[in-house]
């Protein structure tokens, strides 16, 4: 088995992608500064690939933009904060903020990287085809690093930016070769790890993905799977997946 991760940003400069070899226990691919064309190219060659980003937008969102868009009436009552809610965040945003808050894709900066990322599905699906957003089959499936390092009892705070985040970082990179023990991590990867937060969520983005193949991850049940099929759903590992994995 063969996974990849991407770190998806609005440029490339803070794009980053990683390729692991699950056969072979080594990390093929670890670099930053990555393109879309860049990207494709790795997920026509692995398994599944672990993104960064989101893959839709709430539907009650679209739905009161849209008719507003028409010429209707706003049909949102903001008073009310499970409408709010509602407006802000997807089906599966509400469910893995039971673990961790994520960012709203729509009323979020994040929603800049989304744009990028639905062109980018779109060359998936035709490159390589099968995209599937509920991230069950397909070549790829939604992601959240911070969440996967909470899940795993790793510090999932202070390591993208502040005083202490080369530390941080560090002390998760650390965390996780250790629990990957028979992960080959050359002086150069681990450097790039506790260097950059954008390779380092790649590398997450990897592992989990790997979750997302070994059935090691949170996939949406009936009641969830047809929001999951437009909005996207992210996939959370479970807390032993790396000792599976490993």
């Amino acid at each position: 088995m063969r996974t990849a991760g991407v770190d998806l940003a609005s440029k490339d400069v803070n794009t980053a992608l990683c390729v692991i070899d699950w056969e072979a226990k080594r990390v093929e691919m670890l670099r930053r500064n990555v393109s879309d064309d860049a990207i494709v190219d790795a997920v026509a060659t692995v398994e599944r690939t672990g993104i960064d980003a989101p893959f839709g937008w709430p539907t009650a969102f679209l739905q009161a933009i849209n008719g507003w868009m028409d010429g209707g009436a706003w049909s949102q009552d903001q008073s009310h904060a499970d409408a709010l809610a509602g407006l802000r965040y997807r089906t599966t945003d509400l469910i893995v903020k039971k673990v961790r808050n994520p960012l709203s894709v729509s009323t979020d900066l994040i929603s800049i990287t989304a744009f990028r990322c639905a062109r980018l599905l779109t060359m998936i699906d035709a490159s390589v085809g099968g995209v599937d957003r509920t991230g069950c089959s397909g070549p790829v499936c939604e992601v959240y690093p911070a969440a996967a390092l909470q899940r795993w009892g790793l510090r999932s705070r202070g390591y993208k930016s502040g005083a202490n985040a080369l530390e941080v970082r560090a002390e998760v990179a650390d965390g996780l070769a250790s629990r990957l023990a028979g992960m080959r991590l050359d002086p150069d990867q681990m450097a790039a790890l506790r260097a950059s937060d954008h390779v380092l969520d790649a590398f997450v983005a990897a592992l989990v993905a790997a979750c997302v193949v070994r059935g090691l991850s949170s996939a949406p049940d009936h009641e969830h799977r047809a929001a999951a099929r437009t909005e996207g759903w992210i996939h959370i590992p479970q807390a032993g997946a790396l000792a599976i994995l490993a």
